[in-house]
């Protein structure tokens, strides 16, 4: 487990990410405290029963998302042997280009084996909705609970990590750097955490150990 701190701690520290240095492109609040009506409606209560729900949207506006917090995160890691657990803002254009990016790696291993859950830390519905139309993510996207967590996103995210008690590194949390990534079997386990977009299909394979789709036979 040290080791895996090293690495990922490392790899943090190193890729391309969208941290405090861009505190002057997001606000103090997340955005919650400001939706219009068309945003709230765009918002939902978390149910499980819509985790295998998928969609193709012809329009950015169809999509819809639900709050989350840590109590229901574990009810959904549950369902997978892995879960890749993306912290994402709309602010933030490395966000951006990592849902597309992530999600074609995603497509690179069974279905039943490791899934691709996307949570937002800002309420900006609109500018979301066109990211994830773009990158064409067919499950339900999730919005990090703000009464739960506060709307600062300086300490959102680590406040959502410390809530998961999943033994994180908590100061790779802090000031709340985006994309974060936690990699977590059903157990709970810590499997690989990294900041930015660089991983790869093999890299998904290395700390996992799940067999990449033959393409030609599927």
């Amino acid at each position: 487990m040290k080791n895996l701190f090293f690495i990922s701690g490392f790899v943090f520290l190193m890729v391309q990410s969208c941290i405090i240095i861009t505190r002057s492109e997001r606000k103090v609040d997340d955005g919650s405290t400001s939706l219009t009506k068309s945003d709230s409606l765009a918002i939902h209560p978390f149910s499980i029963l819509d985790y295998n729900a998928t969609k193709n949207y012809s329009i950015p506006s169809e999509i819809k998302f639900q709050q989350i917090d840590a109590e229901q995160v574990n009810q959904l890691i549950v369902q997978q042997r892995f879960t890749w657990i993306m912290l994402g803002a709309s602010w933030c254009p490395v966000s951006k280009n990592a849902l597309i990016k992530f999600n074609k790696i995603i497509d690179s291993f069974h279905s039943d084996s490791i899934r691709l859950i996307i949570i937002s830390q800002d309420f900006n519905i609109p500018v979301l909705q066109q990211e994830l139309f773009d990158a064409h993510f067919p499950f339900i996207t999730y919005l990090l609970n703000p009464d739960k967590y506060g709307r600062d996103e300086l300490h959102k995210q680590e406040n959502f990590a410390k809530d998961l008690k999943w033994d994180l590194p908590l100061r790779a949390f802090k000031e709340g750097g985006v994309p974060m990534n936690i990699i977590v079997d059903s157990k709970k386990q810590l499997k690989y955490l990294f900041g930015g977009s660089r991983i790869t299909v093999d890299s998904i394979t290395k700390y996992t150990g799940l067999a990449k789709l033959n393409k030609e036979l599927h």
